[in-house]
């Protein structure tokens, strides 16, 4: 889970990174 990405255009990536941790967690519960 790595938020620390910087600038405008990572803002996308960023959002689908927290997904993805969300998404894992819920798996590996």
């Amino acid at each position: 889970s790595c938020g620390d990405v910087g600038g405008e255009e990572s803002k996308g990536y960023v959002v689908v990174v927290v997904v993805v941790d969300v998404v894992v967690l819920e798996l590996h519960h």
